[in-house]
This record gives structure tokens, C-alpha cells and sequence, in this order.
């Protein structure tokens, strides 16, 4: 899904019915002083400057924000106000993104504990409720991602921030250990990076055979809170 539209197109800067001409249009995560990313197209690829800034006429370029976000809120300044403003001109807080969401995307992922590297294309869904506070990410891949190794652990990095939990998980998940597949576990630290797979009874991180082929098989998947 593409991003929410955050100010409509040459939408302009007004306060007590006077245009601001240069004003700044902070935009924050919902009830906090924590900037939320804005971005120039619903694709979602390319920053604004946050604040956001209106030409001489009072008039600002459309943002988009990530509606895997929720709510936000907005702060409009002065041109010479401060960073955070100290002079607001008005707040508009918990915005609202109408509608359950669904943000589609994919990152490169790369196998460690292999001989050589090996990466892969893996992809991710972000569902968001209604109300913005209830936030789950699937990620899953196409093709087998698998390596020869002479070691007993292996994991899988390059998790761009969109998909980090923000508390630790753990998730049963099949895993590829000596050329076939079995059940084990994905375990990720609260904003890692990384996902650490487990295997063997009980569970273990070095669990793995030191020998062969391991990694992660066509269809794998693994769904957790964010």
C-alpha cells in the first residue's frame, strides 16, 4: 500500500487568517516531540526536511507519511522559530490514518555462519489496524537462501528498521540444517538487525551441523508484533 497523504497539494500556512510566509510545519510522532519521516511521493523513497518549510506565499509541498506508523501529529512555527519551537502557532496532535493499512516491501538479507556469502531477497508486510495501535510484520522469501558451512550457527542481517520488533520475539519457524529442512526457532533482540536461528532439542543457537548446507528454504516465514 502507498503512503498517506499528509498535506494536500499547495495546501497553504495560515494563522488567525493571516498567510506565514516561510513557516515551518513540524511533524511528530503522535503525543511526542519525536520527528516522524516524511517523504516527497506515496512511494515512500525519498525524505523531506522535517520541518517542512512553505515557499513566500505561505505554501507547502504535499508529504507523505508511512501509514505503518498511525497517528501523528503536526506543529505549525514561525519561519524564525526554533527547533523544537518555543512559539508555536498551532498544534494538531493524533492525526489519524483512516482505514487498516498493509505497507509492502523488500530488503537484501544476508546469511553469516556460511563460507561464502550468500544474500536473498526477502519480503515483508506491514499491517496496521484502524486506530493505528495494533502494528504485526510478516517476512517471508521466494528462493532458497543456503549456504555450505563448517559451522554450527547461522544468521540472517540487513533488517531495515521498518521490520525491527520493538521488544524481543521469538518465532517457531522451519529452518535448512544439513540439506533438509526441520522445525526450529527465529529469535530477534528488541531493534536488532539480525535474526538468530536456533535449532537441535532444545533449542540452541550452535545447535546447527557443522557440515553441509544450511539457510532458509522457498516459503519460509515468520509474523510478529512490531
Amino acid at each position: 500500500m502507498s503512503g498517506a497523504l499528509g498535506v494536500l497539494p499547495r495546501q497553504v500556512a495560515f494563522s488567525g487568517g493571516v498567510i506565514v510566509p516561510g513557516a515551518q510545519l513540524f511533524v511528530y510522532e503522535d503525543t511526542t516531540t519525536s520527528k516522524r519521516a516524511i517523504y516527497t511521493t506515496s512511494a515512500l523513497a525519498v525524505e523531506h526536511p522535517n520541518p517542512l518549510e512553505a515557499d513566500a506565499y505561505g505554501v507547502f509541498p504535499a508529504f507523505y507519511v508511512d501509514p505503518a506508523g498511525g497517528p501523528y501529529k503536526q506543529v505549525l512555527a514561525p519561519a524564525d522559530d526554533s527547533d523544537p519551537p518555543l512559539a508555536p502557532l498551532w498544534t494538531e496532535d493524533v492525526i489519524p490514518i483512516q482505514g487498516a493499512s498493509i505497507v509492502e516491501g523488500s530488503f537484501t538479507g544476508t546469511i553469516t555462519g556460511v563460507n561464502a556469502v550468500v544474500t536473498g531477497t526477502v519480503s515483508y508486510q506491514i499491517i496496521t489496524n484502524a486506530a493505528g495501535t495494533g502494528k504485526a510484520c510478516r517476512l517471508s522469501i521466494a528462493t532458497t537462501v543456503t549456504g555450505v558451512s563448517d559451522t554450527t550457527a547461522f544468521t540472517l542481517t540487513g533488517l531495515p528498521a521498518a521490520v525491527r520488533p520493538s521488544v524481543a520475539v521469538w518465532v517457531p519457524c522451519l529452518v535448512h540444517d544439513n540439506s533438509v529442512s526441520v522445525v526450529g526457532a527465529a529469535q530477534m533482540a528488541a531493534a536488532a538487525s539480525a535474526i538468530t536461528f536456533y535449532v537441535d532439542a532444545p533449542l540452541s543457537a550452535t545447535g546447527f551441523t557443522a557440515a553441509n548446507n544450511k539457510g532458509l528454504e522457498i516459503g519460509w516465514q515468520i509474523e510478529y508484533r512490531l
